[in-house]
């Protein structure tokens, strides 16, 4: 193992501190230090810092409070800025100057009941090698000392409890952990594993930084925490000073960690050899696409490059196959609206399509859908781009442009191919509409997406590419419109009566006093208060009097009020349902689904 030194001094403060904890009640961090001399701060009863304890926290911000770190206004406008854009509360105060990470690291012990080391940490091969280098860097946990079958790890920010479980799995141990601040771990990090030679993966390219461990290691670090994270996509973008990096997490985008600058050109450079990209073009924007595994996980990253005033901005979208959900209920959709999706997808012929702005979930609702389709008895082949999930039995053909192989092309040769249901990524122009229309006509089942803001405006959004009015009345069967709202987390979600003014805002859809879910927040959420997402939808079924409206050209908003009056649950009624129930909240319903009708 390279660079591990024992330091025997500071090792021996640690397994002092560990037995000390093992001992009673009665020890106290002050023993701790005066056995090994090693420099901490924290509860009376280091042993209470175990896994398996119990333990009551004190608030954060209550003890960020009582030592005079921040004035009660400034906590009040951290926490409105954490629960706007979604950013730990910690990231808040350090990323504004208002705390020190020293300082915060200090009441973030506190606050969970664990000791504070400062300082170098110590290092001791033995407990290093009980947790492979990949999990440790995953958890952002560096072993400290091992005494019996407890292990003391320092970390940053221990409140996630998969990382806990991850470390213990990984050592067979019993975990302890100890709070430093992320700089200190950083060196620690640094000192323990050194670089070394590491396979290539086969990329082209030329002997550049981007092929050097340190870098590979940098990007191959932060694809592991955003799926640990469950982050849908990485930004990595340069400013005068400093590179950012940002995690969308259940579509809240949040600042994960910041880059030196002298760092950046070598870390865009590796992601561009990864993705397939030309290295050497740094003046116009670029798309790319690579696989990796994460652990046992397969992921599909699609990478998009953009030049900024400051060097290369990219954005990694993350595909995890493994989080299909493999039913519309999975989705969060309605019963009512799960029997009327089924009616749509059972139709022997027709169009059907999941209409949404970028980031809805559209492709995601329909693959579910595909999914309940007998892919034995029928031939189901799709044309995309990209390919992102793959289902058994599903022939799956991707898009190449450069090739001259379009969503056109792709459909024009599909169609020769005996199909009995056809699935086009999306219905982007003219030319793929009108063909699309053509074989939803000639008994083909065609599935789809289409950028439109409701269901009611995809036939208005078909008429604007040149598809004529009979042929959309014809060929449409329905339309799943549908937004994405944060579920709340299971563990700390509340429920409150929902205050006048909201009542208001509600178009008098929703009651003052009625109960409605609210978020809190807690280590299984990242005290942001919600985990996953939840669609919120509405499934518009096609009859005759719309197709008589299609017909006459009718505006979206005339196709809305008669498929309301038909029976269907629009998108804003679908969120305020799925606030009631306490699955996501007004401020989400508001957000994502807001209508002034």
């Amino acid at each position: 193992m390279a660079g591990a030194d024992p330091g025997s001094v500071t090792v021996a403060a640690i397994r002092a501190g560990a037995a000390l904890g093992e001992r009673g009640k009665g020890s106290t961090v002050a023993e701790w230090r005066e056995v090994g001399g090693q420099r901490t701060k924290g509860p009376a009863d280091p042993g209470a810092g175990s896994e398996g304890g119990r333990r009551r926290h004190r608030p954060l911000g209550a003890v960020l409070l009582e030592k005079g770190l921040v004035s009660a206004e400034q906590l009040a406008s951290a926490v409105e800025r954490q629960r706007r854009t979604g950013e730990m509360l910690g990231a808040v105060l350090t990323g504004t100057g208002l705390v020190s990470e020293e300082d915060l690291a200090r009441a973030l012990a506190e606050h969970l009941g664990y000791p504070f080391v400062e300082g170098d940490l110590p290092i001791d091969a033995a407990a290093v090698a009980a947790v492979p280098e990949a999990v440790a860097r995953h958890c952002r946990a560096l072993p400290l000392a091992i005494q019996g079958r407890e292990l003391t790890v320092a970390m940053a920010d221990p409140g996630n409890p998969h990382h806990m479980d991850d470390l213990r799995y990984a050592s067979r141990l019993s975990i302890r952990p100890v709070i430093t601040t992320p700089r200190a771990l950083e060196r620690a990090f640094a000192r323990v594993y050194a670089p070394g030679p590491r396979p290539r993966d086969g990329a082209e390219g030329d002997e550049s930084a981007a092929l050097e461990a340190p870098v590979i290691r940098i990007v191959d670090g932060l694809l592991a925490r955003a799926v640990a994270d469950r982050a849908s996509d990485v930004h990595v973008e340069p400013g005068e000073k400093e590179a950012r990096v940002r995690f969308r997490v259940d579509g809240a985008l949040y600042v994960h960690q910041s880059l030196p600058m002298a760092q950046h050109p070598a870390v865009l450079a590796r992601i561009k050899v990864i993705s397939g990209l030309d290295i050497s073009e740094r003046r116009l924007p670029q798309d790319g696409r690579f696989r990796t595994r994460v652990g046992e996980r397969p992921v599909d990253v699609r990478v998009s490059t953009l030049p900024t005033i400051f060097g290369e901005a990219a954005v990694l979208r993350l595909l995890d196959k493994s989080a299909l959900a493999t039913t519309p209920e999975g989705l969060g959709f309605a019963p009512e609206a799960v029997a009327a999706l089924r009616r749509l997808v059972e139709a022997p012929y027709g169009m059907v399509l999941v209409a949404g702005p970028t980031g809805s979930g559209k492709t995601t609702t329909l693959m579910t859908a595909l999914a309940q389709i007998d892919a034995v008895r029928r031939n189901v082949t799709t044309v995309e781009d990209p390919v992102e999930y793959e289902l058994p039995g599903v022939n799956h053909v991707q898009v190449n442009p450069r090739a001259g192989l379009t969503f056109a092309e792709g459909l024009r040769a599909l169609l020769r191919q005996d199909p009995d249901v056809v699935v086009v990524g999306e219905v982007r122009d003219g030319e793929t509409a009108d063909i699309a229309v053509r074989a939803a006509l000639t008994g083909h089942l065609l599935l789809s997406t289409i950028h439109t803001n409701s269901a009611a405006g995809t036939a208005p959004r078909l008429l604007d590419m040149g598809v004529e009015p009979y042929l959309v009345a014809s060929a449409l069967v329905g339309v799943v419109g549908q937004r994405l709202a944060r579920r709340l987390c299971p563990r700390c979600a509340t429920r409150e009566p929902a205050g006048a003014d909201e009542a208001v805002r509600c178009h008098g859809l929703l009651e003052a006093g009625e109960s409605v879910g609210r978020a809190g927040g807690c280590s299984f959420c990242d005290r942001t208060g919600y985990r996953g997402r939840i669609a919120l939808t509405e499934v518009l079924a096609l009859d005759a009097p719309l197709r008589r409206l299609i017909l006459q050209r009718a505006p979206a908003s005339a196709l809305h009020e008669a498929a309301v009056s038909a029976g269907m649950r629009p998108l804003f009624a679908d969120g305020l349902a799925k606030a009631r129930a306490g699955l996501t909240t007004l401020e989400e319903v508001m957000r994502a689904a807001w209508s002034e009708d």
